[in-house]
């Protein structure tokens, strides 16, 4: 056991690497512990094992404590702007044609003219406000807005 402090490295790379496959800054965390744990086993004698198995507890659960929440503020920040489809919705636009429960209508999204059908089937004359509820493939799925509503 006189290279016990390889093994902790060892273990520590291979968990930072695992953690490419789980983006959850949990398996990084501890292995950052088992690189610290590996360091202090280098320098303290192989019968001192529960040195590095003291650093390696302490170290991990003051990661876990401080720094994870930190990270994932960072990674996951909730008021991120939306992009692309998830951009879309709510906005207000103006019906090109007329879009009825029998056929689909179309809406102007910047240049761009899209296929619209009514949420509830209802009819929508041509010029009238809409907001798009959703996106279901090359369709938004829209609903009429009253001059109160806007």
């Amino acid at each position: 056991m006189e290279k016990i402090w390889l093994i902790w490295l060892i273990i520590g790379i291979l968990l930072i690497i695992g953690e490419i496959f789980t983006p959850s800054f949990f398996m990084i965390l501890i292995g950052i512990s088992s690189l610290f744990a590996g360091i202090v086993a280098f320098f303290v004698p192989a019968n001192l094992i529960f040195i590095p198995l003291c650093v390696f507890a302490v170290s991990t659960a003051l990661l876990l404590i401080y720094l994870r929440p930190i990270c994932l503020k960072y990674l996951y920040d909730k008021n991120a702007l939306s992009s692309n489809v998830d951009a879309m919705k709510g906005k207000i636009l103006t019906a090109e044609t007329k879009i009825d429960g029998t056929n689909n209508g179309t809406v102007k999204l910047y240049a761009d003219l899209w296929k619209a059908r009514t949420e509830d089937e209802s009819v929508i004359e041509a010029g009238e406000k809409v907001c798009i509820v959703r996106v279901e493939g090359n369709t938004v799925i829209v609903s009429k807005k009253s001059d109160s509503d806007l």
